[in-house]
């Protein structure tokens, strides 16, 4: 059974750990590796420079969507795709994220959060993008 009195603030929780997460490996992706850095690492795993604009920009947005709930369930849900993408990526690696070239653990993991957020919404403390109503 559903607690309707912590629901909210467990939901809160989930969305800013998930905030956290990709606003780190958005803006490691600036600051550590450099714009210049990043599209090379890409390009250098087979893909077209403009995926790492793509998601440098999904998990810096993202990340500062979630941050401060805003269309939180959408967000969530293209997150999710990318995250998903991350552990087909990492697939050939192993389960394990610490190995070499690092696993599809952790981004499945990101997966799964991240569709949970879908489903329960903007938790509390958010800007939903959405006109509340005055009653």
């Amino acid at each position: 059974m559903i607690d309707v009195r912590t629901a909210p603030l467990g939901t809160l929780i989930l969305r800013l750990a998930l905030a956290a997460t990709f606003l780190a490996h958005g803006l490691d992706k600036i600051l550590t590796l450099s714009l210049q850095g990043t599209v090379d690492l890409y390009t250098a795993a087979g893909y077209p420079a403009a995926v790492a604009y793509l998601v440098i920009v999904s998990q810096v947005g993202g990340g500062l969507a979630l941050l401060v709930g805003l269309w939180t369930r959408w967000v969530a849900l293209l997150l999710c795709i990318e995250a998903v993408g991350m552990a087909v990526r990492h697939w050939s690696v192993g389960w394990f994220f610490g190995l070499p070239g690092g696993g599809w653990e952790f981004p499945a993991l990101l997966a799964v959060a991240l569709f949970v957020l879908s489903m329960l919404g903007d938790g509390a403390m958010a800007f939903s993008g959405r006109a509340k109503s005055a009653a």
